[in-house]
Parts: structure tokens; sequence; C-alpha cells
């Protein structure tokens, strides 16, 4: 369960940190899914406004 994992401490080693630094990045690929990484302020507060007032009970 993620609940359990988010108390266990995790340390690194120097050469797990080194392993992890020198992975090379990855670009993923543009998607049509809606997120708000690339929206502006106040898109993002738009967006989440909307968001909102489609879930509150009618």
């Amino acid at each position: 369960m993620s609940t359990a994992v988010l108390n266990e401490a995790f340390i690194l080693n120097e050469s797990d940190i080194e392993k992890i630094l020198s992975t090379p990045s990855k670009k993923l690929p543009e998607t049509k899914a809606l997120h708000d990484v690339t929206l502006s302020q106040e898109e993002r507060i738009k967006n989440a406004k909307s968001i909102l007032a489609s879930r509150r009970c009618r």
C-alpha cells in the first residue's frame, strides 16, 4: 500500500546516487490528456474552479 511506503525511510549510498544521476533523461511524448503543467497560473485557477464546481452536489 502506498501509505505504508510513506512511513519507510530510504537510504542512498554514493554509488546509488551516481547511478541515478548518470541515468539519461527521457523525453515524454505529448498526450491529449489535460494537465496543468503547461498552463499559466490564471488557466490553472480557472481549471481548478471548473473541476470543483463540477464535483459539488446539486
